[in-house]
Order: structure tokens, then sequence, then C-alpha cells
């Protein structure tokens, strides 16, 4: 395989996007050739209307005439090269004797010189080695005309975010006609030059990361406009689950906020209304003076923990590996000094009461964290029994994976202590946990809570009393988008798709990876119970998840999973 430097890029036409791209291609170490167009053009070019709408195309138009060789009509290619091409390109080379459409000329001054166009046309053009077009647009897109002229040679559509001049992502795929073994050569070569590489769909609209980003972010947005919670703990919260350096709404902002709402509107567009890629009614603020992103430079304000004794006996009853999560993680901060008994009591769709009257010999526990996934009646009847093994003044901790705590906890007396938790084991090594305070219990309950995860080494936080809490919802709407990705034939595999996740998302392991410790099982009871409340084809699970669960593949707790085999 040629080294990328061993190859030269030859663009027959320039429009600011093009050049973004070409820039690019030369700041990586590759020789970019441009064609002069009677050098009339290079003016009319420099003042396309939508130079502002292409982000850090200006400074490649400000080292224009430094950039590239300029290549006239009458000059030879070299042998080897490839041509980068667009939507003006193949506009003009679908009827190389004039314009066959002449619509984009609306965004020029005067139209381009059409004599020094028909030379650059011709069979030198065609001895590229393949055709790389450049695409921006969430919408499928396809000249015809125009790019069966080019597939005999290969055409293999790329797809960027505009502002991959410094985002170093491609997406290709080859459009129809053209030699897979094409798509395999141009991936093999970008890829050479550092870039991260996708290969999809070329029928699938929009571009692979932003069908996985946008449902994460609409879901962030909504926490925050919708639900309530403070734009640094959403941002804080989704950092943790990420392990990246950035939130999900810090990624948005440094994105640019109006751009990713464009994006969000075209994709919903492109899909037809899917409305996984629906935006919220409340707009991402512009960048400025809004409280929203000026939160984002302020760390969350944890729970504030007053003094108490450390539990000494602690209790995990519930769904396996929620329990073993937990223990696990409990054990780690408090370097081993509590007593943690976990149990599975409901087991073949009910309540082991053999398993009851062991924990009554066990007791009493100063805390008892329910993690059970099952119905609210289910909950509420395990709940009461646990009720009865807790010691006098202490503490009940019920999950929000897939109902507020206000439901489980409405069959406790009022003098017993309980709140709501997320339920999900922390992820990496950040020991937070959500807490949530029940309609129905006094505020000194949230009080106590805090001071007792403080006292475990965990840092509380004071989240809404609602489905899924921050994390757990994220995570889901995460898990969820990428496994439509594969489902829908975007992408080749479940890795594939995992890997455009976690290089979207700058996380050091995907999405796929952490369901199978979290447990697919559990993302789905997160998303049901969203569906639930909200009634929105949002929150649908995606069908390979459900099929996974049903044949076993639940995560590392079955031995079978995305990774686990």
């Amino acid at each position: 395989m040629a080294k990328p430097t061993d190859w030269k890029v030859f663009v027959p036409v320039l429009s600011p996007g093009l050049l973004a791209f070409a820039a690019f291609l030369k700041f990586r170490g590759i020789e970019v050739l441009v064609s002069d167009l009677n050098g009339e053009a290079r003016e009319q070019i420099l003042s396309f209307a939508s130079l502002s709408a292409v982000e850090n195309a200006e400074e490649a138009f400000q080292e224009f005439p430094s950039l590239f060789t300029f290549v006239g009509p009458d000059d030879r290619l070299p042998k080897r090269f490839v041509a980068l091409v667009d939507e003006i390109t193949l506009d003009l080379f679908a009827d190389e004797a004039g314009f066959a459409d002449d619509s984009f000329l609306d965004e020029f001054e005067d139209p381009l010189p059409e004599d020094p166009l028909d030379k650059l046309f011709d069979q030198r053009f065609l001895q590229a080695e393949w055709f790389l077009l450049h695409s921006q647009s969430e919408e499928q897109w396809d000249n015809m005309d125009g790019y069966y002229r080019l597939s005999s040679a290969g055409l293999v559509e790329v797809r960027f975010h505009p502002s991959m001049v410094v985002d170093e992502a491609l997406e290709l795929c080859a459009l129809p006609g053209t030699d897979p073994r094409r798509l395999d050569k141009a991936a093999a070569w970008l890829g050479s030059t550092g870039m991260f590489i996708t290969t999809l769909n070329y029928r699938a609209p929009g571009r692979a990361r932003e069908r996985i980003r946008v449902p994460v972010e609409t879901e962030a947005w909504r926490l925050v406009k919708e639900v309530g919670v403070d734009p640094s703990l959403v941002d804080h919260l989704s950092r943790t689950m990420l392990n990246s350096k950035l939130g999900v709404l810090s990624q948005l902002h440094g994105l640019n906020p109006g751009l990713r709402a464009e994006i969000t509107d075209s994709l919903a567009q492109g899909t037809y209304g899917d409305v996984r890629f629906r935006p919220t009614n409340e707009p991402y603020p512009l960048r400025g003076n809004s409280r929203v992103w000026a939160a984002l430079n302020q760390a969350p304000k944890p729970l504030q923990a007053g003094p108490v004794d450390r539990p000494e006996r602690i209790l995990l009853c519930g769904t396996p590996q929620l329990v073993q999560g937990w223990k696990q993680r409990l054990t780690e901060c408090t370097e081993g000094s509590v007593r943690i008994h976990d149990r599975q009591i409901y087991e073949l769709g009910e309540i082991n009461e053999d398993t009851m009257s062991e924990l009554a010999g066990e007791g009493p526990f100063d805390l008892i964290l329910e993690c059970q996934l099952g119905t609210h009646e289910i909950r509420q009847y395990l709940v009461e029994l646990l009720s009865g093994v807790l010691a006098e003044g202490g503490q009940m901790w019920v999950h929000t994976l897939t109902s507020p705590a206000s439901i489980p906890v409405g069959v406790l007396p009022q003098d017993l202590s309980a709140v709501g938790f997320s339920g999900l084991p922390p992820l990496w090594d950040a020991p937070v946990v959500e807490l949530s305070q029940p309609a129905s219990g006094p505020s000194e309950d949230l009080d106590r809570a805090a001071a007792v995860a403080a006292a475990l080494g965990l840092q509380p936080y004071d989240v809404p009393d609602e489905p899924g809490a921050v994390i757990p919802r994220l995570l889901a709407m995460l898990v969820n988008a990428t496994a439509f990705l594969y489902r829908e034939g975007i992408v080749s595999s479940p890795a594939a798709a995992d890997r455009v996740a976690r290089h979207g998302f700058a996380m050091p392991a995907g999405p796929f990876r952490i369901a199978d410790t979290v447990g697919l099982d559990v993302i789905e009871a997160v998303l049901a119970s969203l569906q639930a409340l909200y009634g929105e084809e949002r929150y649908r699970v995606c069908p390979d998840i459900v099929l996974r669960i049903e044949a076993g593949m639940v995560g590392k707790i079955t031995g079978r999973g995305y990774y686990v085999t």
C-alpha cells in the first residue's frame, strides 16, 4: 500500500467545505493540486456566500493562495492521483457542454467561466485512481447523472463534521456501482494518515456519529430544561459516565450549539421525522452569556453531609449484576471495613421465602440497598419484607432505574427512613451516587442518606425523583442509539458501532463494553420505564437489545454479551 504522501489529490472545483477538507489533507502531508479555473474563479470562490457556514474554513481561505499548487487547464496531472469532488463538481460533470443544473450558481456574484471548465472534465480527469465525494449533508444526496459517470473509476463518499479540520474523523461509503475494493483502498489510504475511519452503508441518511450523538445530546438537554437538573450536574455526571475530560453538554458547547441544532434538524428531516432525532421544543442557547453554558465552568455542589456513624451491616438485595457491582464498589470504598451481605430474593418469578428467613437470622441491617428489577407490585412487596430486617434507626435506599422512589416506598411506615438512589453501581473510578427525595418522605431523610453515603466513601448528588436519574438515563440512550446503528445496517458490525460511539464521545471504552458490565436487561428496563412515563417513541428499545436478552446474551452476568463469549 502506497504511503499517503506518495499520492497527490486533485481538486477540480472549489467550495468552502471542499477547501476545508483539501486544507486538512494538505496539513496531513498530502500534496493538493487545485484547478486554476482561468484565475477568475478564484476571486469568485473567495466571496462564496456560504463561507461562514463552514467552521474553520476562514483560516484555510486566508492561506488559500499559498496552501495549494494550482493546475491550469492545459497542465499535466500526475500519474497517481485521487480526485476530490463535491456536489458542484458532479453538477458540472453531468453535462460537459454546459450547466445541466445551474441553481448552485445563485450563490456566486457572477457565473463561473464555462470554457476552462469544459477542458477540466476530459479523459485525464477520469484517470484518477478513485474519487472522494465530499459531503456534509445529513440527508442522503446523489446526483445520478454525475456519479454514474465516475462510478467505474470508484466514487467514495466522505462524510464528516463541518469542524473536521480539527476533528480527524471521516466516514466513508461506496456509492452504487463502485467496486467495494475501492472503498477498502480509500479507507486504508486515509486511515494511514492517522484519521479515524468508519465505513457506512450509503443508503443511510446522515452520519454515523451524529445518529449516536444527537439522541444523547437531546436527552441531556431535556434533563436540564424539562426535569430541572442543574447543567453543571448533568455535565459532571455524564463526564463520569463517559470517563472523559468533557461531559455531554461541554462537548455540545465546544462543537457549537447553533451548529448542533442545525445538525439535529437536518437529521430529523433526512430520516423522515424519526422521533429519535427530533429536537426539543427549547432550542440550545447560543454561545455567549447564557446561564446554561456559564454553569459548565462551575463544579456541581454535592449534597452536604453531616456527621454520622458508618453503617456496620449492609444488605444488598436484588438483580445479581447490580448487587455484585455495588458490593465490589462498597468493599473498595470502605476497604472491607463493613459487613456486606448480598442476596437474590426474587427468583423464578416469586419471592424466595427461605432466603428471607436466613436474612432474619443475619440481621438487623443498618443500611439496605434494594436493586430489584421488576414490576411495581413485586418491588413494593419486596421493600415491605425488607423493612422487617432493617435495624432501628437504619435506612433503606430503593433504586430509581424503573420508577420514582415514591412508588416502592409508598408502602413503608412514615417513620422509616427511605430515599431513592440511581441503582447503577459507580462506573470507572468515580464513586458518585445519585440520591432522590421521595414525595412522601421528610427532607431529613435525604440529608441523612448523604451523610451515610459520605461515610461509605461515596460522593452524593441530589437529583429529581424520576425514572433513570441522570447517568442510567444517558447511558441507556447511548447504548440504544449505538445498537440501532448496527441494527439498521449503517455499519457492518456491533464492534464498528461501538468504535464510532467511543470516538464520537472521546470514551476510553465504548457503550457495548459498559453494557456488558451493567447488563442489557438494565438498559432495557430504563428505556421501557421512560417510554411508559413520557409515551414517546424516542425511548423505544432497539430490537437487537431485546433479541439478545431473550437469547441470554445479557452480559457478564450470563457469560455472553457483545464482547463476552
